[in-house]
């Protein structure tokens, strides 16, 4: 299934292509923690010191496990959504979900923005 902007399906698919969600899923997943593993390689918004860099890099990974969070919530609901309308009993993802989960990703980002910005001063 396809939905749009407005959380409505829009295009229907083969019923093979749902293993696709928990695969992409799984390979974000994995490639947000790699990266985790390389926290001096990450652009941060300030300029990174001696003094402040443990400080900057903690608050980078916990910006990074709250967006992984929020990346396995929004792929299980994406799942759950098309596994329901399959089956006859829902219409769609709901209009609140594009702006509640870009709402819920630009929160986390401005937050963690602002804590390392914070930090550094």
């Amino acid at each position: 299934m396809h939905f749009g902007a407005s959380g409505a399906v829009d295009s229907y698919g083969d019923k093979s292509t749902l293993i696709i969600l928990p695969a992409i899923t799984f390979g974000l997943y994995v490639l947000l923690t790699v990266i985790g593993f390389f926290p001096r390689s990450f652009n941060y918004p300030v300029e990174v010191t001696e003094e402040n860099r443990g400080r900057l890099q903690a608050t980078a990974l916990t910006m990074m496990g709250w967006l992984k969070v929020e990346l396995v919530w929004l792929f299980v609901y994406i799942s759950w959504a098309v596994i329901r309308v399959a089956l006859g009993h829902g219409h769609g993802l709901g209009w609140a979900f594009l702006p509640v989960t870009l709402g819920a990703v630009g929160l986390t980002l401005v937050l963690g923005i602002v804590h390392m910005r914070r930090t550094a001063a």
